[in-house]
């Protein structure tokens, strides 16, 4: 009723702009967590038209952008606050804004709570489904597919040449294969690293590179390119320098040892980061394990207690006894120690027995108070403990398949079209600014002729 007074007092005000260029739809998205708000939204959509979901301020900011800003360092403990904020976005994404680039870095900058509200939104999927099928999109997926299945092999076999080198000094690899191996690599890297820069310089032009950092799969993106530069190096200097893998240290060796098999790791995890983007049920797939995984924080730091609290009451007990003695005498050296005479195997044992590695039930026989201690393990930890991880999984699980499926496909397919569009969006206005540029040299060079 208020507002219905002062707009027949003041027809223009629900449009009018502050000083800041803001109008009342900006001051209403950025206090989305107030009651009145869902309602004051509504009303200016009701009497002032969708038209003004897409009115910018004197700093270019969408009343979207204003909601993203007034969200940071902000935390909606209240679920009616949540509901508020819920209910603004939904209104405005109703109203169907039009797609520019930096609605959709807006839409990414909004909170993982508040994005799976905003992409289950019709419109932003109907956007996302536009985008997708465009040139730039499909290229860049194509490509992204390719690079990596080219990086995993040609890093397979690159290893394993140099790990041969290394250990045997023979290789079946003849020296123009490897020298094409290493360009691969160096290859692949460039490739991503382009893509990089290319993202944080079109999302500094969109005013939004913080955006960036906050993104972990760029991270693995950056990860990825440092190691091959590495490995590169490292190979191209054995190549080069003669004498160079003998004059490598053995611990250095088995460093390159180590890192190439994370390496392969790094590598495989970037394709996950990748299928989850394209595949509607790997999506759900990966989104249900980092759920699970986060629903499953309270339950492993349980189980480390558990592990090591047995763990150090079996290493008490057979401390300095004659099971323990026996099995460290050199005439028995071929027998399988006991797993609880040192602190480490007896955590690693204690591990093991929860994942139903057993062994032999008679170990501890000649002692009542290890038998009673077994038992005691085997309920507490591989029946209650084993239980209760297949429960909180397979019901965690099931929310995400259920409940979650189409909000973790769509945020997914969400990142990658921000990501790609901020791109193509930087590539044009580069362009343009090169085209004015030339048409300004031209003006002058023609000028000065006259």
């Amino acid at each position: 009723q208020v507002l219905t007074v002062l707009q027949e007092a003041f027809p223009d005000a629900i449009v009018a702009r502050e000083n800041k260029g803001r109008t009342p739809m900006h001051l209403a998205m950025v206090n989305a967590h107030r009651d009145a708000s869902p309602g004051v939204i509504q009303f200016l959509m009701d009497n002032a038209g969708n038209e003004l979901v897409n009115v910018r301020d004197h700093e270019g900011y969408l009343p979207l952008h204003l909601l993203a800003l007034g969200l940071r360092g902000f935390r909606a403990d209240e679920p009616q606050q949540r509901t508020n904020v819920s209910d603004c976005l939904k209104i405005y994404l109703a109203a169907e804004p039009t797609v520019t680039a930096d609605f959709l870095t807006a839409l990414q900058d909004l909170p993982d709570w508040l994005q799976d509200v905003a992409v289950i939104s019709q419109h932003v999927r109907n956007i996302l489904n536009e985008k997708i099928v465009q040139r730039l999109p499909t290229f860049f997926m194509i490509f992204d597919l390719v690079m990596y299945v080219v990086l995993i092999v040609c890093f397979y076999f690159a290893t394993k040449t140099q790990i041969e080198l290394y250990f045997s000094n023979e290789t079946e690899t003849s020296p123009d294969d490897m020298w094409a191996l290493i360009w691969c690599l160096v290859g692949g890297g460039t490739w991503f690293l382009f893509r990089e820069l290319l993202q944080i310089i079109s999302l500094s032009l969109l005013g939004s590179v913080s955006s960036w950092f906050y993104d972990l799969y760029n991270w693995l993106d950056v990860l990825v390119i440092v190691l091959m530069y590495y490995f590169s190096t490292i190979m191209l200097l054995s190549r080069q320098e003669e004498n160079y893998v003998q004059e490598v240290s053995e611990t250095d060796k088995q460093v390159f040892r180590y890192v190439a098999a994370w390496t392969q790791f790094v590598l495989w995890m970037a394709v996950v980061s990748f299928l989850r983007t394209t595949i509607v049920d790997f999506a759900i797939f990966v989104g249900g394990l980092i759920y699970v995984m986060k629903r499953l924080a309270a339950f492993f730091i349980a189980v480390f207690v558990f592990i090591f609290m047995f763990a150090q009451m079996f290493y008490f007990i057979y401390m300095h006894t004659y099971t323990c003695n026996e099995c460290n005498d050199d005439v028995v050296s071929e027998v399988i120690p006991f797993p609880h005479c040192t602190w480490i195997r007896s955590v690693l044992k204690t591990f093991t027995m929860m994942m139903g590695e057993i062994g032999n039930e008679y170990r501890y026989s000649d002692d009542p108070f290890a038998q009673i201690l077994y038992v005691a393990y085997a309920i507490i930890v591989v029946i209650l403990l084993s239980n209760v991880l297949i429960a909180i999984v397979t019901e965690s699980y099931e929310v995400v398949q259920n409940d979650r499926a189409a909000v973790v496909f769509w945020g997914n397919r969400l990142d990658f079209v921000t990501e790609v569009d901020a791109i193509s969006y930087g590539l044009k206005k580069r362009l343009n600014i090169s085209s004015e540029e030339y048409n300004e040299m031209n003006n002058n060079h023609h000028h000065n002729n006259n």
